[in-house]
């Protein structure tokens, strides 16, 4: 099925669900806010089957809930690739925003299975809305400093990854929450902004990693690290210096094992990684070069499924997992 609009493509006043099939939307207008793709008044189930969407606003609109939950959805955006006003949630399939302001953009955003790729010229994942509360203000967060959001309030909103995988290559802040964050499971990569205005990560209440893997490299202008009460190990680097695109790095522990290796795929300063490698209070070096490893096409964002060689590398860098470099941030207020 075809669907051509200057408007909506396809509206639907309470439920729109998708089954099965193939639904390949086009919707265009002067009035860009009223040209969503797919766009429903209270909740949005992409079960099954192929759907395809390009549009001038948003390409996946609820005002209520968006669950992708077994299809396979492709979408671009003038504006956000799906947004939800409440429940954003991805548990199985796959979802590739190719084009958009911000990728993904709800009130709590979930992410539990499947393959999700995000590329976006602002926000890549936004957990966010039209209001906040300070009643949840946040204690002084991890790695030495307060926390993420640039001293704005913290609202009840919730980013969190539970399981699948989650690749973001964004312009803006990469994985940000108005509220909290928490990662238990599942792979998450973050090819955050090389402008200091931003940074790969951005929580401005409490931020907890306790499974799963983390890789954010950006900027450092706005680095921000997890808490440093969360159950799993993480390191911070700030380099003296930018890298630049395709250069090779590698996080390696005291005894010289390369535990992770990462090619970046823009100019970065800061990088953060988490994994079950990685025990708070130990000593871990940046090396930039030698070998790449293997797995680190765009599927994984650059991340290596395998730690590559260190050969001619060269160490630019030295910290201690759970300790945010001078300057950063971990979780809670700034």
């Amino acid at each position: 099925m075809k669907v051509t609009s200057e408007g909506d493509g396809v509206d639907a006043a309470t439920d729109l669900v998708v089954t099965g099939g193939e639904l390949s939307v086009s919707s265009t207008a002067a009035d860009d806010s009223s040209a969503h793709g797919l766009t429903s008044g209270v909740i949005t189930v992409l079960e099954g089957g192929t759907v395809d969407v390009d549009s001038s606003a948003d390409a996946v609109h609820s005002d209520a809930a968006v669950h992708v939950s077994g299809a396979v959805v492709t979408v671009s955006a003038g504006d956000d690739g799906v947004h939800a006003e409440g429940d954003l949630v991805i548990s199985k399939g796959s979802l590739k925003v190719t084009k958009s302001n911000e990728g993904l953009e709800g009130k709590d955003i979930l992410v539990s299975g499947g393959s999700v790729t995000v590329t976006a010229g602002d926000d890549g994942v936004n957990a966010s809305g039209s209001t906040t509360s300070s009643s949840d203000q946040g204690g002084q967060g991890g790695g030495g400093g307060g926390g993420g959001g640039g001293g704005e309030s913290v609202g009840d909103y919730t980013a969190k990854v539970t399981g699948g995988t989650l690749v973001i290559n964004a312009d803006g802040d990469g994985f940000d929450s108005n509220g909290t964050a928490e990662i238990t499971g599942g792979t998450v990569v973050v090819n955050g902004p090389g402008r200091n205005g931003n940074g790969a990560l951005d929580v401005n209440g409490s931020f907890t990693i306790s499974g799963g893997t983390l890789l954010a490299a950006g900027s450092a202008g706005m680095a921000v690290a997890p808490d440093t009460e969360s159950g799993q190990g993480w390191v911070s680097a700030t380099l003296d210096s930018a890298v630049e695109a395709g250069t090779t790095l590698h996080v390696v522990d005291s005894d010289g094992k390369v535990v992770a290796s990462f090619v970046t795929s823009k100019t970065i300063q800061n990088v953060v990684y988490s994994g079950d490698g990685i025990k708070s209070g130990e000593k871990y070096a940046i090396y930039v070069g030698g070998g790449t490893g293997s797995g680190s096409g765009s599927d994984t964002g650059g991340l290596a499924a395998e730690a590559g060689d260190l050969g001619s590398a060269e160490e630019v860098a030295t910290v201690t997992a759970g300790d945010a470099p001078e300057g950063g941030f971990g979780g809670g207020m700034r």
